[in-house]
């Protein structure tokens, strides 16, 4: 019984996420491939991962959060999906696998007609501040942009 009992616990918290990528921007792609459709009128959030996996490092997306929609003078956010992560799965992934923050990345909603929200706010901006956080992805649903703000430049790049 203690080694079966083992064994699922070392199944359930420490495996290798099922998809794991070579590159930051790679994850980060196939995470906006499936959530800027979800993402009309509120946000989704995750983080990417990087961690080492046999021999190498890879880059995983940890769980997905959805945000509020807009709500009266409120605009769509994010920010409780990112307190999650960044206080309480970021730690968990760390004890887990080792693995640390790579990049957070969070979908923009459906924009009004005559308005963008493919940029950072200024918000998005800030979390470059916090410690960990290297890169944040904006995936606007208006179009098929990922553009990424690192912390050395600040500055968006669209890919």
């Amino acid at each position: 019984m203690p080694k079966r009992y083992f064994t699922e616990i070392r199944n359930r918290f420490f495996r290798a996420p099922a998809e794991h990528f070579g590159s930051e921007a790679e994850a980060a792609a196939a995470w906006s491939d499936k959530y800027r459709a979800l993402g009309v009128k509120k946000e989704y959030a995750a983080i990417v991962y990087a961690a080492r996996i046999g021999g190498n490092v890879r880059y995983y997306t940890g769980r997905t959060y959805s945000g509020m929609g807009e709500l009266g003078f409120i605009r769509a956010n994010a920010v409780i999906p990112f307190l999650i992560l960044y206080l309480f799965e970021s730690l968990a992934q760390r004890l887990k696998r080792r693995a640390g923050i790579a990049a957070y990345l969070h979908t923009h909603p459906k924009p009004p007609p005559g308005y963008t929200s493919r940029f950072h706010s200024a918000a998005d901006l800030f979390l470059l501040k916090l410690s960990g956080i290297k890169a944040v992805y904006v995936i606007p649903y208006e179009n098929g942009e990922m553009n990424r703000a690192g912390k050395r430049t600040g500055v968006s790049t669209d890919m």
